[in-house]
Parts: structure tokens; C-alpha cells; sequence
């Protein structure tokens, strides 16, 4: 008795599953024909794939979390160098603070730059848009870095075009960790 009841809920599975699929062909508001011979594409499915083939991997998840609070650091050194009150004529101390921005800026792109040469070729594939985005906010940091070097250079010391120049700094720094935020989201990496 157990037998037959099995065999026909086995023989009904197959007519419910597609009664199923073909309730849900025309659903979701964007049907997609398929090409003559074709499968049907699941814009699900290839969302999925896309989640999957750009997922980080839990040594990129460490290594964005310590990429992102050396771009932190470096922000907050360049808020820090802005409003310090520092003498002209100190060019000691001038220069050592300058140094730790510096450093720490250093630090950010290069941490940054390993980030991104982890990426695997699926993922680097997939990420193209945000590498590239991000790409360029380092480049824009690279170049507000020479312009805070060329300040400190120059003599006498001018204050207040090394504070503008920290400004511009922290400025791209910040467009650098927001790109950085959204590669790592599109990662799959959450913060906190």
C-alpha cells in the first residue's frame, strides 16, 4: 500500500514541478523570449553567478579590513595636519608631520593596490567598472600627494597652501573610500 502511494505521488511530482514553471515563464514583469533554440536566461541565476564569481575570499575580507583603516589613518592625518597649529619657522615638526601624512597615504594606495592584484580572474572580471573607478581615485590622490609635496618644498613654508593642500588630500581621500566601500559591497564584504 506505502508502495503505490509512493509510486504516485512520484508520478505527480514531475506534472506539479511543471505546472510550476510554466506559472512563473510570463511572472516577474520582464519575460525575456528566448533566442529561437535557445535557453531562457534567469536574470536570477545570472545575478547569482555574478555574486559568486566576484565573492571575496576570507583572506581578502582581512585584507580589505586593513586596507580600509590604513585609508582611515590616512584620513585622519590629513584632518589632523589641517588643523594643527604649527610655526612656519618649526620646520622640524612641520616636516615631521608631514611625514606621517605622507606615510600613511603610502600606505593606503599600496594596501589598496594589493587589494585589487588578489582579485582572481573571475573576479577581476567581473569588478571591472569599480577597479577602474577606483583606479582613478588613486590616481587623484597621487597627484593631491605631489601637490603637498611640492608646498612643503617650497620656502619659506606657507601654511595656510599646505593646510589647503591636506584639505584637497583628505577631500580624494574620502571619494577613495567610497569607491573602496562599494568594490568591497559588490564583494559581498560587510562593515561595521
Amino acid at each position: 500500500m506505502i508502495r503505490r502511494f509512493a509510486f504516485f505521488l512520484l508520478m505527480l511530482f514531475p506534472l506539479a514541478l511543471a505546472a510550476q514553471y510554466s506559472g512563473r515563464r510570463g511572472s516577474g514583469g520582464g519575460s525575456r523570449t528566448p533566442a529561437p533554440g535557445g535557453p531562457v536566461e534567469d536574470p536570477n541565476a545570472a545575478g547569482l553567478e555574478h555574486a559568486v564569481a566576484v565573492q571575496a575570499t576570507p583572506a581578502q575580507t582581512a585584507q580589505f579590513k586593513t586596507m580600509t583603516k590604513s585609508a582611515d589613518l590616512a584620513r585622519r592625518r590629513a584632518i589632523d595636519f589641517q588643523h594643527m597649529n604649527l610655526d612656519p619657522t618649526n620646520s622640524v615638526e612641520v616636516s615631521h608631520q608631514a611625514k606621517a601624512l605622507q606615510d600613511a597615504l603610502d600606505d593606503a594606495q599600496l594596501s589598496s593596490r594589493d587589494f585589487v592584484g588578489s582579485f582572481t580572474d573571475s573576479q577581476a572580471n567581473g569588478l571591472k567598472k569599480l577597479s577602474k573607478k577606483l583606479e582613478k581615485s588613486d590616481a587623484a590622490l597621487t597627484k593631491e600627494s605631489r601637490k603637498f609635496s611640492e608646498e612643503l618644498d617650497r620656502l619659506p613654508l606657507d601654511m595656510p597652501a599646505l593646510s589647503q593642500a591636506a584639505a584637497a588630500i583628505e577631500k580624494q581621500l574620502s571619494a577613495f573610500q567610497s569607491d573602496q566601500q562599494a568594490l568591497g559591497k559588490e564583494m559581498g564584504i560587510t562593515t561595521h
